[in-house]
């Protein structure tokens, strides 16, 4: 039996997931309809879903940079919609204030506890490290521009210090607490 820890992380990897791939399809979709890329739907055996195959490489190039670009960006808002509500929206760090006006608005429901805003934070943490890792890996097989992936590296470590940054300070404020120091 799956253990209660191991059913969220899947629960909550359902909506990246979908994002993710969506985004790169949709992505390829609307830059082949923008710039009037002439290429072919083919069905290959050994692959899921169907193959885009340009006439010309430069095209190819473009359209898989532009949509990789959009996926990245994609699980980029995602994971920092998570890192505002780590930092504005969680139970242990929200001001009473911020609170009341919370509620005067109806939008409590923003809010959100530490056991669902860390499980939230992990699955989009590895989805936007995974999202890297293939682009980097296009970029070494020449399938994206380089650019696209230094950007999104340097944007993750970004991402990452500011979520480490805030289960840092999570971590000293439960321990202060703990000590009777709150």
């Amino acid at each position: 039996m799956l253990s209660k820890i191991l059913l969220k992380l899947i629960d909550e990897a359902v909506l990246p997931a979908v994002i993710l791939v969506s985004t790169k399809i949709i992505g390829l979709g609307l830059i082949n309809f923008f710039f009037h890329f002439t290429f072919e739907i083919k069905f290959f055996p050994q692959m899921i879903l169907p193959a885009l195959v340009y006439t010309d490489s430069q095209e190819a190039l473009l359209a898989n940079s532009y949509s990789n670009l959009l996926m990245y960006g994609a699980i980029f808002v995602g994971f920092l919609w998570v890192i505002v509500k780590s930092i504005h929206l969680h139970e242990t760090h929200i001001s009473p204030k911020a609170t009341q006006k919370l509620a005067q608005w109806n939008l409590l429901k923003l809010l959100t506890n530490s056991y669902n805003l860390y499980h939230q934070a992990v699955v989009w943490f590895l989805f936007l490290w995974i999202a890297v890792g293939i682009l980097i890996f296009y970029s070494f097989s020449d399938l994206t521009y380089w650019w696209v992936s230094v950007a999104s590296l340097a944007f993750n470590f970004v991402l990452t210090y500011l979520i480490i940054d805030d289960v840092e300070r999570e971590f000293y404020a439960r321990r202060a607490f703990n000590n009777g120091y709150s």
